[in-house]
C-alpha cells in the first residue's frame, strides 16, 4: 500500500503490546479525547452541525464518550446510545433503531430488506431508519451470536450511504484506547495511498517474498483497489482505517505464504510461522514452517475456519498496511500496520471490485517485512517495480 523511499521510519513493524500513547503520557481523559478529535476531523470529515448517532456497549463506553465530547466540541449534535443487555437481539435491534429514528416504521419485512440490499432504485422509497443522521460511529464488542443483527445494523446504514451519497458510517470492532491516542498520519497515508492506486493501474502479477521463505505470485488483472484511509461520503469503513487492498483473482494465486504477524478471528499474535502452500487460488496445505514446532489447536481454530465451506480456503484479499501502528494480535490494527501485508481467505464478493468468492468466512493472515513487486500488462509496456522491500515503501 506503499511505494519507494517513502515511510514511516520503520524498517519492520513492531510485534508486541501497544505501547504508543497519546501527548502527555496516558491514554484517557483529555488525551482520549484528542485522539478522537483527529479521527473526527482528519478521517471521518466531521463538519460543525452534523449530526452524528454513536452506538456502544459498556466495554467501550470510555472511548464513546471521547468521540461524543470530541464531536459536540466541534459543534455536531449527537445522540450516544448505549445498547445494554439486549445488545443486536430482536428487541435490542428494534431499540437501536427506535432511539436512532423515533417516527420510523421500525421493523421492516426481510423481504423489504433484502430488496433494499440487492439494488436501491433511484425512484424508490428508503424506508427512515436512521435518516436523522449524518455519520454514524459504532463502538460495541464483536460477539459471533451477535452477527445476524450487527450485519443489519450495518447493511442498514451501508444502504443508507448508497441512497444518499452523503451519510457515512465508521465501524470498530474491536478498537482500544491506544487505538484513539496513536494519532495516526491522515495525510501520509492518503498520499501513499494515491501513489499506490497509480502504480496498480495496468497491474497483471503481484509477487510477494520474505527472508523467511514466502513467495507468492497473485494475478490481480482487471481488479482495481479499495482505499480505507479517509471516509468520504456515502461510506462505510473502519476506526482506524489505513490499508489499501484488492480481490486477486480466486484461481490465480500460486506458491507459499509464510505468516509470521497474526490472524483473525481472535487467533491473534502467531507463535511460530505457519506455512501455507497455494495452488491455483486454493490452500493445499497448512503446517508450522518449522516441523519441531508443536501446537495442535492454534494450527486446528485456522483449518476449521478454511474448511467453514469450498470458498473457505480460496485467496480472498491482498492488502497492504499505510498507518505506523504496532503489530499486537487484534486485526483491526495489525491489517493496518505499515511494513506489513495481509492475505485473506474467503468472502470477498460486494467488498471489492471483481471479486467472486462468496464464502461465508473471511479470515486475514499478516505478513511482516514483504518485498512486494508489481508486474504489468504486456499491452501496457511498463517495466516491473518494486513498491515494498523489507517492509520499506519504495514509493518515490
Amino acid at each position: 500500500m506503499v511505494i519507494g523511499a517513502v515511510s514511516m521510519g520503520l524498517s519492520a513493524p513492531v510485534l508486541g503490546v501497544v505501547g504508543t500513547e497519546g501527548e502527555g503520557g496516558s491514554c484517557n481523559g483529555e488525551n482520549l479525547v484528542s485522539g478522537a478529535q483527529n479521527y473526527l476531523e482528519n478521517m471521518l470529515g466531521l463538519k460543525a452541525a452534523e449530526r452524528v448517532f454513536i452506538i456502544y456497549d459498556q466495554e467501550n463506553a470510555e472511548i464513546a464518550r471521547a468521540f461524543e465530547k470530541a464531536a459536540r466540541a466541534s459543534g455536531a449534535q449527537v445522540v450516544a446510545y448505549d445498547i445494554g443487555s439486549n445488545r443486536f437481539s430482536p428487541e435490542g435491534l428494534a431499540a437501536i433503531l427506535r432511539q436512532a429514528t423515533p417516527q420510523a416504521d421500525l421493523f421492516i419485512s426481510d423481504e423489504e430488506y433484502n430488496a433494499l440490499e440487492k439494488k436501491l432504485e433511484p425512484e424508490g422509497t428508503l424506508p427512515p431508519l436512521f435518516s436523522n443522521y449524518d455519520l454514524f460511529l459504532n463502538f460495541v464488542t464483536s460477539k459471533p451470536e451477535e452477527t445476524p443483527g450487527r450485519v443489519r445494523v450495518l447493511m442498514t446504514q451501508y444502504i443508507l450511504g448508497v441512497a444518499t451519497e452523503t451519510v457515512r458510517t465508521g465501524h470498530a470492532p474491536g478498537i482500544t484506547r491506544e487505538m484513539v491516542c496513536f494519532r495516526p498520519n491522515f495525510a501520509q497515508m492518503d498520499s501513499n495511498s494515491k501513489k499506490l492506486v497509480e502504480l496498480l493501474k495496468d497491474a497483471k502479477t503481484i509477487k510477494v517474498t520474505t527472508a523467511k521463505g514466502m513467495d507468492l505470485t497473485m494475478d490481480v488483472t482487471e481488479r482495481g483497489p479499495v482505499v480505507d484511509v479517509l471516509l468520504g461520503p456515502g461510506t462505510i469503513g473502519n476506526v482506524p482505517s489505513g490499508e489499501l487492498f484488492l480481490a486477486p483473482v480466486e484461481t490465480g494465486a500460486n506458491g507459499v505464504i509464510v505468516v509470521d504477524g497474526s490472524i483473525g478471528l481472535g487467533l491473534g499474535l502467531v507463535p511460530s510461522p505457519i506455512k501455507i502452500v497455494m495452488e491455483n487460488g486454493k490452500v493445499v496445505s497448512v503446517a508450522w514452517q518449522d516441523e519441531s514446532y508443536e501446537n495442535a489447536d492454534y494450527l486446528a481454530r485456522f483449518n476449521e475456519v478454511l474448511e467453514y465451506d469450498e470458498e473457505a480456503s480460496v485467496i480472498g484479499e491482498f492488502g497492504i498496511g499505510l498507518a505506523a501502528f504496532p503489530v499486537v494480535g487484534i486485526l483491526l490494527q495489525d491489517e493496518k500496520s505499515e511494513g506489513t501485508i495481509h492475505i485473506a481467505f474467503g468472502k470477498n464478493s460486494g467488498d471489492t471490485p471483481g471479486g467472486q468468492n462468496r464464502s461465508g468466512q473471511h479470515i486475514d493472515c499478516i505478513i511482516t517485512a514483504p518485498k512486494v513487486v508489481i508486474s504489468y500488462t504486456e499491452e501496457s509496456g511498463k517495466a516491473p517495480i518494486m513498491v515494498m522491500e523489507n517492509g520499506i515503501f519504495l514509493l518515490d
